[in-house]
């Protein structure tokens, strides 16, 4: 890789600050699979609470990773998907699972449900 001067951004600790938190990486992949309601992705994310999945998604939406949708008015129904930008986050992702599962052992590991496997 090559070598920062001072004062120069690295581009993956700017990524990382763009994603890196646990809740913005499963709604990130959850997403990556389809497109999903508020509701469905509270589902898949059981220890995530409403508040702050609703945090979560605004703040990706103002950073152009996630997109919203509003499918109707009565009853209010919204679904949520990625954007171009959200998209290709999904090889990074891949990657990251791959390197997880070679070097991280079970008790490394967050437990997810079923579901989210």
């Amino acid at each position: 890789m090559d070598e920062l001067n001072k004062g120069e951004t690295c581009p993956i600790v700017e990524a990382i600050r763009e994603v890196g938190n646990e809740n913005d990486l499963l709604v990130i992949r959850f997403l990556s699979e389809e497109s999903l309601g508020f509701n469905d992705i509270l589902r898949k994310a059981e220890n995530m609470s409403p508040k702050t999945l609703s945090t979560t998604l605004k703040r990706l939406q103002q950073k152009g990773i996630i997109e919203r949708r509003i499918i109707s008015t009565q009853p209010f129904r919204v679904m949520y998907s990625l954007t171009q930008k959200g998209m290709d986050l999904r090889t990074v992702l891949n990657d990251l699972k791959i390197w997880g599962s070679k070097w991280l052992t079970t008790a490394d590991m967050y437990p997810l449900t079923s579901d989210q496997r």
